[in-house]
This record gives structure tokens, sequence and C-alpha cells, in this order.
């Protein structure tokens, strides 16, 4: 009896459209090719009743790079923890080859099938939509992976903006180099703010430029949200463009302007920033600010309110320090804060700033801050590098700690010099690798 193909019956039992999930189906995989990820797809599948052993391959640009052994006896779905690329961009092709069983060798023949494997947007946008997300759901258990400039502006997409919904970061972003223009567009707007939460993991937005008359930033206008564990770099410049006194007030490297509840943590900021009020890191926040443990190199220059850090709070600053040029109305500049308003609900806590303004924020509209260990150094080598010269609070010796001392590279802003890249020993987050 001449041997059948299993290959008729493997065209039937392979669909073209995948959906990516986080939970297996009833089947075994064992993984071969490539590492199981915390996210794959799902295969409707229908097994061919003369085996029940098949390898389920995908390719990419003919090549292997995932596979995967499978037995199924019953109609299922077929889940292959298979981590593809959350940009969406690459095409991939599934290969379905079903396998001999044994003491059929003479009557069955080994054969496979080819599909293309279509993963469709998993935040509900069309496929083919710019920027789409293609892992996560937006929250907080399964928050939108990050992993192009093209996803990040896609944050201002109406679908994500306003939302509440949880994004991460999960590779450094080359915003130059992946659009062809530094040009960025501020993610969020007064009029329409992003809010939610935003987790860079460590990871970098480098290389963008923002030219806009309000809310200028990496982040543009934001409320009710976090942003933590993200670092920025670029020699290019944050500019609120003067259009009048009004309209340029709020620039900031990574947040433009925010109206309330927001926080900042474990975040850097090495940018040159200009308008009518600048900071380095934060342009202008308002009530319920928290920027805690954060670095600012650059460099901010204004015509009302700068700040190293920030322009303007109502909040707290903490465990922060800042390595910045800081030029504005002799009224309100300070080395960490231009203005931290409304008296007393403001709080300065172990931080330091080294060279700028003597004081570390302005008091000339009579604001009163709390402030407890904060001090201002000369900008040496040897400062830099000591541990005692920064609080306790810091843990720099404390292997369990977020900071430790090492190597630190970044753009002269603060001197001028936008193309050079200095290196200093200081205090760095421990989650960020730095670039020489």
């Amino acid at each position: 009896m001449k041997a059948r193909s299993l290959a008729r019956l493997l065209v039937s039992c392979c669909l073209t459209v995948l959906f990516p999930v986080s939970a297996a189906a009833a089947a075994t995989v064992q993984v071969e090719l490539g590492e199981a990820g915390s996210y794959g797809v799902q295969i409707p599948f229908t097994p061919s009743p003369r085996t029940e052993r098949y390898t389920f391959s995908i390719l990419e640009d003919s090549a292997e790079v995932f596979r995967a052994g499978v037995t199924t006896s019953g109609e299922s779905g077929i889940y292959l923890p298979f981590a593809y690329d959350p940009s969406g961009l690459p095409e991939y092709t599934l290969r379905v080859t079903g396998h001999v069983l044994p003491g059929r060798e003479g009557l069955d023949r080994e054969a496979g099938v080819d599909t293309p494997l279509a993963i469709p947007p998993s935040c509900g946008c069309p496929a083919g939509t710019a920027g789409a997300f293609y892992v996560g759901k937006g929250t907080a258990a399964s928050p939108y992976l990050v992993s192009s400039a093209a996803q990040l502006q896609h944050i201002n997409s109406p679908n994500h903006l306003g939302k509440g919904q949880s994004f991460l970061q999960v590779r450094d972003i080359d915003v130059e180099a992946e659009q062809g223009t530094s040009l960025w567009t501020p993610i969020g707007n007064y009029s329409a703010p992003f809010s939610g939460q935003y987790d860079g993991d460590g990871h970098w937005v480098r290389n963008f430029s923002v030219d806009t008359p309000r809310s200028a930033g990496l982040f543009g206008y934001i409320n009710h949200s976090t942003i933590q564990r993200l670092a920025i770099e670029t020699p290019y410049s944050v500019v609120g463009t003067t259009l009048d006194d009004e309209t340029a007030r709020f620039c900031g490297g990574l947040v433009g302007e925010w109206r309330m509840s927001v926080t900042l943590s474990q975040c850097y900021a090495n940018v040159s920033v200009s308008g009518s009020c600048a900071g380095v890191l934060l342009g202008v926040g308002q009530q319920s600010t928290v920027i805690r443990d954060c670095a600012a190199y650059g460099k901010a220059d204004a015509a009302i309110q700068a700040g190293g850090v920030a322009a303007n709070i109502i909040g707290a600053v903490e465990r922060c320090y800042g390595i910045c040029a800081v030029s504005g109305s002799s009224l309100e500049t300070g080395g960490l804060v231009g203005r931290p308003n409304i008296n007393a609900s403001s709080t300065l806590t172990d931080c330091r700033w080294f060279d700028g303004p003597q004081t570390a924020y302005s008091s000339n509209y009579g604001d009163n801050p709390v402030v407890a260990n904060v001090q201002r150094y000369p900008l040496t080598a040897a400062n830099l590098s000591n541990p005692a010269n920064f609080p306790a609070s810091f843990g720099l010796n404390d292997p369990s700690g977020l900071w430790e001392m090492g190597d630190v590279w970044y753009y002269n802003h603060k001197d001028g010099k936008p193309g050079e890249r200095v290196h200093v020993t200081a205090p760095k987050l421990k989650i960020f690798t730095f670039q020489e």
C-alpha cells in the first residue's frame, strides 16, 4: 500500500490568524529552539486522526527562530510561548510538520505545511496601525510593551492617552535613528493629557528634540500618572517656542507640565531646556508632585523660573541631585527648584547640587518649603566621587540600594558644548547602563 502524506490534513488544521495570550491551552508543548517567553500565540488547530506528534516551527526571513514539539490527540488550540518581536514589524511563517507514529511507517509519510503567521495588535487598533501595541492589555498585570519610537508616539492615540493604562518599555529607543528626524511630538498636551503608568524598566530614550509652544518635553502634559525607571539623553534641545509669556511657560526634559497626583521615581535626564519656565527633569508640577531618586545633568535657561530638577513644584523632592547650568529671572531660580510653590506644601529632602545657583530654590516670593539635608558643592571630580558628600539615604554602600558610585557619561550641555561627551565618577542609579 502506498504511504499517504499527512500534508493534506495539516492544510486544514492550521489557521493564519493568531492571538497573543499568556496562558497555555490543553496540549503538551516542549520548546526545542528559542526561549520560552512570558507571552506567546494561540493557534486554532485540529490534529490529524493518524498522528498526535507534531513540530511547530516559526521562521523569520527563512531562518528558524522558534521550534516546539507538540503532542495532542484531540481538537484543541496550541499555545506556543514564542516571544515574538513586540514591535509587530517582522513577518513570520508558521511551519507545522506531522510525524509518523510508530507502527505506521509504511502507511504514512512525514509532511509539513507553511502558512503566514499573522499576529494582530493587542490594543484593539486595526492591523497596520503605525505604532500599535502587539503585546499586553494595558493593565498593571499586563502592560503594553513599548519597543520602538513609533509605539512610544502611539501613546498619543485617543485609545491610550488619557485612559489610565500601563506601559512597559522593553528596549532602548533612539528617536532620530528610527524616525529619520529628532523632532518629537510630546506625549500629551493641555487639552488631552497623558494619564497612566509608564515604566522604563531601566531603558533609555535618546536623540530627540522638541520645539512647541507649551508643555514641551518627552511627555508634554500629564495628570494622575507615574513615570519610573526611565532615562533620557540627547545632544539636542527641548524648547518652548516663545510666542508670548503664557504659551511658552512649561518646559522640562522628561515632563513639561503636570496638574496633580504625579510621581517621578528613578529617572535620569541629560538635556538642555529653554522657555519661560524650564527644568532639566520637569517644567511645572502642580498639586501632589513627588520627585524621588532622580538625577539631572544639563542646562535650564528660562525667562522666569528655572531649576536644575524642576522650574516650579507643589510637592516633594527627595534623594535627587543635579549637575546643571541654571539661568533665569534672579527672582525665581534655584539649583534644585526655581520656585517651590505655596510655602510648607513643598519639601526638599536629602538633595545635592553641584555649581549653579547658590541657593536650592528661590524664596523671593515668600515660599518657605520644609528643607532637610540639602546642600550645594563646587563641581569637582573629588566632590562628585566622594560618597560622604551625599546623604546616607542614597545607600551608596548598600548592595541592596538603588544607587551606587559608578561611571556616568553625559552630553556637556552645562558648558554649552552639547556635542561633547563627558565622563565623571558619581552616584548612578544601578538600573541604568551608560554609553561612552
